[in-house]
């Protein structure tokens, strides 16, 4: 039987810069790619899984609105819906967000990556 509110839920954090930046680039920095994940069981053989990225959460410092910057937030949302045929057969859909979502920035990624839009995908699979 599937848990109560969520059958997984997982946190994944980024390194804040040691650089002396003042509380709120601090708090900004432990949000720029810190991911929170929620699964749940809907059924017997559907599973969703939703993630989004922390860094729209931090304060808006320097800005006029401190506030929660929705746009932003909804925009690095990502999530997956698997489904088991049988034992050993599923399918799942899903999408990723852009890959300057994550960090809330439309500068140029971390050297080593691509920048890239909203990712979808489709796909079946057998064990």
């Amino acid at each position: 039987m599937a848990g109560d509110l969520f059958d997984v839920v997982s946190v994944r954090t980024s390194a804040a810069s040691d650089e002396p930046q003042g509380l709120g680039n601090t708090t900004a920095n432990v949000f720029a790619g810190s991911r929170l994940g929620l699964g749940k069981q809907l059924s017997r053989r559907t599973f969703l899984t939703v993630s989004a990225g922390l860094c729209s959460l931090a304060p808006n410092t320097g800005t006029d609105d401190p506030g929660v910057d929705a746009t932003s937030f909804s925009d690095a949302i990502g999530g997956s819906l698997d489904y088991r045929f049988r034992h050993d057969a599923g399918a799942s859909l899903s999408s990723d967000p852009a890959t300057s979502a994550p960090l809330c920035t439309s500068a140029s990624v971390e050297r080593g990556f691509a920048p890239t839009p909203r990712q979808w995908g489709a796909d079946l699979f057998k064990a």
